[in-house]
């Protein structure tokens, strides 16, 4: 069968998305939408650089073209004021975009054009409107800060909004950041509309332009709670300490805390947007007892048509455990509503999702998801804080919902908050947490499963299990303890078994695995495109923000089964996403990639997105499984926090994607949960993921994540204590074919069993049975073919070519000539890992003023950028040192100028060390 992906429409959907994600604050003087017919000036610097991710791997997707704002507005037809768009692309060439050095190092923003009062003047004598763009970034290993380029505005920044606001009659600001910023000095300044239009992927610009020319009316909603001030959250004074995260806070996170406690340092709350139109909601009735089936009636009241998102909270019982004021327990949005028309909406409320978690007994049920006796009372509306009660149900005694046991309770003392009502007064007090009670070892070695005896080869395929010939325990009692070792390790990066420039191959990594009729699979890294390093081109989709903001998981879903079809024209199996971590905090660096303060919603979005890309036949794997919450020396931090909040609060979200999306495979954090790190919790990963969600997949550690016993240090690449916990692959290795003296000495020691690797080994490989790579063994897989992509799209560079480098290697590069905004990639494959001095020759006829830069990125970061000016046709070598720290690396050359001719490439070891010494540090964080 062939599937046809229309690129065309693949670009209106991420666009659609972009629109109906973007979130407005604020919108008077009629200042949006724009009036086609008078000019716009556009300030701020990042109009020439939008955002369309943030950094690190979730943002690493190479890209023919990124639409940004001002391309959108052109494109939409709306008259731009181009002597101002001149004076920028001007001071632009004279002050380039910095990329920063490395991994995690791109700045938060870049240096703004400093204004004088004679430009602003002139471009009001054009017209009266102004849109000012402000623009973020963050990222992996580099979380935002409060100080001014990053949080806060900079002098230049606010320097240009005043000047702004004094000479134009309306100011329209537009915010292109990945998570929240402060917006106390914008609103000093008084715009007339304010929108977050977030990180939009390559679509960005389209879909904003969408929005401010009236074509969409904004349909987005906050997926966080905007305080006056960033003290005012409630995880505030616990976040950014580099040993442990203490969550003192316990389930009053976000609008939780808010709506409880501290309702007037609300700036904006949760789930407000603006749109250009207005609307009436309206409960119209309530059926049904353990199922609760909400109609409410929505009209457009308004002159504009345009999508309204209904929003539904519960207020439980306080009752002993002591509860939230609200918590969203549904939502809906409508379709497109021309004015005066109405639209009648369901959402459906099972009584048993409304349970809470006891993790002390106080209700008398420790470890129990129970129903506290007393009134149920629920609200409608647009956002947490307006809407309205509308009905409420009294639980005449407590229940038990499911028993459970205790995990990943907390083993060192801590206090956490705790809510009280007298009346209608909510006020807090401290209690300790509970303490873990369980013996890990007794109940992981209870759990140990029977042994398989081994048999040897017996001729039996994989594809047999899949015909139903064998039994998968008949295939598994074949492999060699040599086979199973290989099998829970994943290779990588840049493995040759798979798409060039992916995360990592598993499944068949080695010859052994291959011979059982084994495929590799293969991951890429997302979630919010493709990374491929060797510089294959991909689309890269509105980031998680964004895509939780939309509130509507039909478009979400559509979106996804396209990002499905690239994936499986691309033979990638698994996307490195969604993200699924909770914003607890407005500085955390991936909140780009993550999806809200709030559990419901996240898990929503993520079962949304899972159902886009299995409806294709691939799939997405949920990370970061969990408390992934600080990128501030992730690797080393030990996150504290009681079992309820984990319950309730960060493993929810993931709980909804494998009951309701049907995850198939998950990815464990970095760090560590309560003293263990998560690669090794046998609690996540045996007895909650499997025993209680009834999860079917296969787990996976971060790449090169740390291991480690209770009471030990943790380790990379010890996957020992990965094993026992039933985390079944590690990720990665350089060579997943080579034995392991360590899981082999384990063996021989009766620290692991064959039983325990024969267990992880059915896991991935049920996983490998589903997967477009087993289809294609079997001959049965679907064909994509791509339509409607413009040549400058297509990847017809053919395949990468990998290069053995023992110390040194020269490259002859003859013929290869630089060409503006391409690439030139290759892979090496090292015997020896560590810092490389690279030497570029090239030689240049142009002017001796001239200036062309070359980028040498490594893995997908910019090490360095060297720039030759015109060298009279000479040749002229210029070096640098570059950390290369996977045994397949891929190398690109960006050429940012025409005009180069290039000759050579030299690599030469400096420093050999080992690779994850390279790669991570505590220092660095």
């Amino acid at each position: 069968m062939e599937m046809i992906l229309d690129w065309n429409k693949y670009l209106e959907k991420a666009a659609e998305t972009v629109a109906e994600g973007i979130v407005m604050l604020k919108n008077d003087n009629g200042a949006l939408p724009l009036d086609m017919n008078e000019t716009v000036s556009v300030f701020g610097r990042i109009q020439l650089h939008y955002y369309k991710s943030g950094t690190g791997s979730g943002g690493m997707v190479n890209v023919s073209k990124v639409t940004g704002i001002v391309d959108g507005l052109l494109e939409a037809g709306v008259k731009i004021n181009e002597e101002l768009l001149g004076i920028y692309h001007r001071w632009d060439e004279e002050n380039p975009f910095e990329l920063g050095d490395g991994w995690g190092a791109e700045p938060w923003a870049q240096k703004e054009m400093p204004l004088d009062d004679s430009i602003v003047e002139a471009a009001a004598a054009k017209g009266s409107r102004a849109i000012v763009i402000i623009g973020r970034t963050a990222g992996e290993e580099q979380d935002a800060r409060a100080e001014a380029g990053s949080f806060l505005l900079s002098e230049l920044e606010i320097d240009m909004l005043r000047k702004v606001r004094k000479y134009f009659g309306k100011v329209i600001v537009l915010l292109n950041v990945g998570s929240l910023i402060d917006i106390n000095e914008i609103n000093e300044v008084c715009p007339d509309s304010l929108l977050y239009v977030w990180q939009g992927g390559m679509t960005g610009g389209t879909g904003t332009a969408a929005v401010l020319t009236g074509k969409v009316s904004p349909s987005g909603k906050l997926p966080d709670t905007i305080a006056v001030k960033i003290s005012d959250y409630s995880s505030d004074q616990y976040f950014g300490n580099k040993e442990k995260a203490v969550y003192t806070e316990d389930i009053y996170v976000g609008y939780r805390w808010f709506e409880t406690f501290a309702a007037d340092k609300v700036m904006y709350p949760f789930g407000f947007g603006l749109s250009y139109t207005t609307f009436s909601i309206e409960t119209v009735s309530v059926s049904g007892d353990r199922e609760l089936t909400f109609t409410v009636n929505v009209t457009n009241t308004g002159k504009y048509s345009g999508k309204e998102v209904v929003q539904l909270y519960v207020g439980k019982p306080q009752g002993k455990l002591g509860q939230p004021a609200r918590e969203l327990c549904g939502f809906e949005k409508t379709n497109l509503l021309k004015p005066g028309e109405t639209q009648s909406v369901v959402i459906s409320v099972n009584r048993e999702k409304l349970a809470s978690y006891d993790d002390s007994g106080i209700t008398g049920n420790p470890y129990c998801w129970v129903l506290e006796e007393g009134e149920y009372v629920f609200y409608a509306g647009s956002d947490v804080h307006t809407a309205e009660k509308v009905y409420s149900f009294v639980q005449d005694k407590t229940v038990v919902i499911e028993k459970c046991s205790q995990a990943m309770a907390p083993v060192e003392a801590f206090e956490r908050i705790k809510a009280q009502k007298n009346g209608e007064i909510y006020t807090y007090k401290m209690e300790s947490a509970p303490l873990s009670r369980i013996n890990e070892e007794k109940r992981r070695t209870d759990a140990i499963p029977e042994e398989i005896h081994y048999t040897g080869d017996k001729g039996i395929k994989l594809a047999d299990v899949k015909n139903g010939k064998n039994s998968m325990k008949e295939f598994i009692a074949q492999l060699s303890d040599n086979a199973l070792s290989s099998i829970v390790r994943g290779e990588g990066m840049g493995s040759p078994r798979v798409t060039a420039g992916t995360a990592s191959a598993f499944g068949g990594v080695s010859d052994e695995l291959e011979s059982f009729g084994i495929p590799a699979c293969c991951c890429s890294d997302g979630p919010s495109g493709m990374r491929l390093d060797c510089g294959t081109k991909a689309f890269s989709l509105p980031n998680g923000t964004l895509i939780a903001s939309t509130f509507n998981r039909e478009l979400v879903r559509e979106l996804f089964t396209f990002m499905g079809m690239e994936m499986k024209a691309n033979k990638v199996d698994c996307l490195l996403g969604p993200g699924m971590n909770i914003h607890r905090h407005p500085l955390n660096g991936r909140n780009f990639e993550y999806f809200s303060e709030d559990p419901y919603l996240t898990g929503q979005m993520a079962a949304a997105e899972l159902r886009g890309l299995h409806g294709i036949g691939v799939t997405g794997t949920v990370k970061h499984c969990c408390a992934n919450n600080q990128e501030t020396n992730r690797h080393f931090l030990d996150s504290v926090v009681s079992e309820r909040a984990l319950r309730e609060i960060y493993l929810k979200g993931f709980e909804i994607a494998v009951k309701e999306g049907g995850a198939k495979t998950i990815m464990t954090t970095y760090g560590a949960v309560n003293g263990l790190w998560t690669a090794g919790n046998f609690d996540l990963n045996t007895v909650i993921l499997r025993n209680e969600w009834g999860f079917k997949g296969f787990t996976m550690t971060d790449w090169w994540a740390n291991v480690n016993f209770r009471g030990s240090e943790p380790e990379r690449s010890y996957y020992v204590p990965m094993i026992r916990a039933q985390n079944d692959v590690y990720m990665v290795c350089s060579d997943s074919a080579c034995v392991d003296e360590k899981i082999m000495a384990a063996l021989e020691q009766g620290v692991i069993t064959r039983a325990e690797l024969q267990r992880n080994s059915a896991n991935v490989l049920g996983f490998v049975l589903t997967t477009d790579a087993m289809k294609r063994v079997t001959g049965e897989a679907d064909k994509v073919r791509i339509i409607n992509r413009d040549d400058s799209e297509e990847n017809s560079d053919g395949p990468v070519v990998f290069y053995d480098i023992d110390k040194e290697l020269k490259i002859d590069l003859s013929g290869l000539k630089s060409i503006k905004g391409q690439n030139y990639a290759f892979a090496l494959i090292l015997k020896n890992m560590g810092w490389y001095k690279v030497t570029v020759t090239a030689s240049s006829t142009q002017s001796s003023l001239a200036q062309i830069p070359v980028t040498v990125f490594a893995m997908g970061t910019p090490c360095s950028t060297l720039t030759w000016n015109g060298t009279d046709g000479r040749k002229v070598p210029i070096s640098c040192e570059i950390p290369l720290f996977s045994r397949f690396s891929a190398i690109r050359l960006y050429f940012a100028q025409n005009g180069l001719t290039l000759h050579d490439i030299e690599f030469e070891l400096v420093k050999e060390v080992d690779n994850m010494d390279i790669a991570f540090s505590p220092e660095e964080n």
